[in-house]
């Protein structure tokens, strides 16, 4: 933790491979925290073994190896407690310089304004934060620490006044399930772009903690989602996390929904493995950070062997091997199940979602896939020019939306008769007038 900085050492990437590149890395950096969740997936806490933490320079090498494997990509410093690390300031100047999107999930206990200032500093795009509920005891005992209610909204406050981007997130159980209306609205109100639920993995501590709802409660309120999804459209994006087949929903709701999404490469709502990327403190590599089965090790072996070449990683990718309701599901394109959870609940990561009610064949059994403008990991060529200050912003856009964006501006430039893209037109885009309806899908 101590050592010296070094500089980033940029390798050149492997361009034969045919497998996608990931865009979105969540790299948890310690398990250390001031809380004490019950449900959380990596068993962090206020006494967590750290003797085993990548290092400063480790960490910096590694950076330098997902700047050639994975240009561009959203990069999520999380934990544990991410604050709670000396060198974070260093790792996220660190990255926004390699050209990350950089962004830091914390609880909101340490997020005071000297500390959000000096993330702003160090290129920190957002920051994403837990509300578990809007009673201060239901919160604290979820969390494991008596006055994290306060502390958090708090730092939500502070956010809101200072402009800086931000995130809710809740983890759905019986004792929240009531008043998540009011959380997505205490959300909206607050500022927050996103607001997003997560549907339990029983991984780490989750496998104790049970949420105790039920498949056709979770079904229940996947259609609630996608009905304030429409009430705050403009105001607030929601997302069901973890929970793929609210793509299924969106689709029998309206199959053209804006609000669908799948991932490129046939990874349909999950995007583990194919897109997606999870770093453990002691530098194992997982497809996603819900599931405890690794990849490799970055002390011992390289990113790009690890992604391209581990037979974990190849397995996942097989995604027309899923086994039974998922890999006969009409769905599969785009939903795709929960690899993680069928691993946690099946301990075959290529299972069915023991989660999804639906029977297969009910749409008519051939495979359903999105519409291809609202792929996110897809690459897009331009088609029309862009001046250097548009391609300048367009670069600062996390990959993996990056195809999608330069379609719709291109698309919305066409639509008003224009064949140069400007930083004009992005905004006018940006702000509702053309594609991008919701709030400020990039921001600087």
């Amino acid at each position: 933790m101590n050592q010296i900085a070094q500089p980033l050492r940029f390798e050149e990437p492997r361009t034969s491979d045919p497998a996608p590149r990931p865009s979105i890395i969540s790299w948890n950096l310690t398990r250390l925290c001031n809380e004490h969740c019950r449900h959380c997936y990596l068993n962090a806490g206020p006494y967590a073994d750290r003797s085993d933490e990548l290092s400063t320079v480790e960490c910096l090498e590694v950076l330098a190896q997902l700047r050639s494997l994975a240009p561009g990509a959203l990069l999520i410093f999380t934990g544990g407690e991410p604050l709670l690390r000396k060198d974070i300031y260093e790792l996220t100047r660190a990255g926004h310089e390699a050209g990350f999107t950089v962004v830091v999930g914390t609880n909101g206990i340490r997020l005071t304004a000297e500390r959000l200032a000096q993330l702003r500093e160090a290129g920190v795009q957002g920051v994403a934060l837990s509300l578990d509920s809007l009673r201060p005891e239901v919160h604290d005992s979820f969390r494991g620490r008596p006055g994290a209610w306060q502390a958090t909204v708090a730092s939500i406050q502070n956010l809101s006044e200072e402009g800086f981007p931000f995130v809710l997130q809740t983890t759905v159980s019986r004792a929240n399930l009531a008043e998540l209306a009011d959380l997505v609205a205490f959300a909206a109100d607050s500022g927050a772009r996103t607001y997003n639920l997560y549907f339990l993995v029983p991984t780490g501590r989750g496998q104790t903690f049970t949420s105790d709802i039920t498949p056709a409660e979770y079904e229940s309120l996947l259609r609630d989602i996608h009905a304030w999804q429409k009430q705050y459209a403009g105001r607030l994006l929601l997302s069901a996390k973890c929970a793929p087949h609210y793509q299924r929903v969106l689709w029998e709701e309206n199959p053209e929904s804006p609000y669908l999404r799948a991932f490129d490469q046939g990874a349909g709502g999950c995007p583990a493995g194919m897109h997606y990327l999870g770093i453990r403190p002691n530098g194992d590599v997982t497809p996603c950070p819900y599931l405890p089965l690794y990849g490799g090790n970055l002390r011992g072996q390289s990113l790009a062997d690890i992604w391209y070449d581990s037979d974990l990683f190849r397995q996942i990718r097989q995604r027309q091997a899923m086994a039974d309701r998922c890999g006969a599901c009409e769905f599969r394109l785009l939903c795709g199940g929960c690899r993680a959870r069928a691993y946690g609940v099946r301990g075959d990561v290529m299972a069915e979602d023991p989660w999804c009610e639906y029977t297969p064949g009910a749409h008519g059994g051939r495979p359903i896939a999105a519409n291809g403008s609202i792929t996110y990991g897809i690459e897009a060529d331009a088609e029309l020019v862009w001046t250097p200050e548009a391609l300048r912003l367009l670069e600062v856009i996390p990959a993996f939306v990056r195809g999608r964006v330069r379609r719709g501006v291109e698309s919305y430039c066409r639509q008003q008769n224009e064949q140069v893209v400007t930083v004009e037109i992005m905004q006018q885009a940006r702000q509702g007038r053309g594609p991008f309806g919701l709030k400020k899908p990039w921001s600087r």
